[in-house]
């Protein structure tokens, strides 16, 4: 099979992608590999505009098997590395990107039922504590209203949460803007989730580990328990995933929470329509 010309441009933005997303703390031995990567594309894009001009497409038998086989091992020879991989960001750009495309509809539609439903705004905007405890604004769709007693303060959740409200929440519908917050960088796909910026001198030493990765869509505490766990519990899966991610991992976490999704598993925690605030741990906790 002849080789397109097209497909040494795409080859050259993918090795220049990888370089934007590098990290400079990665080792020599990985940088040189994308230098390589980068050099070999524009070799390829080359040849291709030589082909194109002579009108000579047989010239290069490149297939595209021969291709793929080549991009494959490149992403499993980052998916087998630890510590700073571009891969998990690569990935969050592609699934994340992709996701927004393909579920448009659902999305538009969602938000024209919450302004019908609940009015406006249609989204819910909050500055959560990201990668390294720096803030961002997280978006969602609104699952309360704004509803307020006499004193002009607002009602506890259970009176604010509608009967739509908890669909979107026991859908997790509620949660797909926040593809827009992977796609920008501030989360990734997979991550402990972004807590509330009050909880940040609540956190023993060890808890503040949580912030050594980007808070995530899903992650290791969601697929084992949600907002059924204790918060001790839920520090110690978020740490275990920080101590032993891999993309892999990320992988199963991903599968894990469609099944939890579609089992509507551990929404909320007994007698509550959310999880109760985290007011610091004990202190026989806090010496784990």
């Amino acid at each position: 099979m002849a080789y397109p010309a097209h497909l040494g441009f795409w080859g050259i933005i993918l090795a220049l992608t990888f370089i934007l997303l590098f990290d400079l703390d990665s080792s020599i031995a990985i940088r040189s590999l994308y230098s390589t990567l980068l050099w070999v594309e524009i070799g390829l894009i080359t040849i291709g505009c030589v082909n194109f001009v002579l009108r000579d497409f047989a010239a290069t038998q490149l297939s595209h098997g021969a291709a793929a086989t080549l991009l494959l091992l490149i992403l499993l020879f980052f998916a087998g590395m630890k510590g700073k991989l571009n891969i998990k960001r690569l990935f969050d750009v592609i699934a994340s990107g992709t996701a927004i495309i393909l579920l448009s509809p659902i999305v538009f539609l969602t938000a024209a039922m919450v302004r019908v439903f609940l009015g406006s705004p249609v989204l819910f905007r909050q500055l959560r504590p990201g990668l390294q405890l720096q803030p961002f604004q997280l978006i969602k769709f609104r699952t309360m209203t704004n509803a307020r007693n006499a004193s002009g303060e607002l009602l506890p959740d259970k009176n604010r949460l509608t009967p739509f409200g908890h669909f979107l929440r026991a859908s997790s519908l509620d949660e797909l803007p926040e593809l827009l917050n992977v796609l920008k960088g501030d989360m990734s796909l997979v991550g402990p989730r972004p807590l509330l910026m009050e909880y940040i001198p609540l956190y023993n030493e060890r808890q503040a580990r949580r912030h050594e990765v980007k808070p995530g869509l899903t992650g290791w505490a969601q697929v084992n328990g949600r907002n059924t766990l204790t918060w001790e519990e839920r520090f110690e899966l978020d740490l275990w995933y920080v101590e032993n991610w891999s993309f892999w991992l990320d992988l199963k976490i991903i599968s894990m929470t469609v099944w939890r999704v579609l089992r509507r598993e551990g929404i909320n925690q007994t007698g509550s329509v959310s999880m109760e605030k985290f007011r610091g741990s004990r202190p026989s906790e806090a010496k784990r």
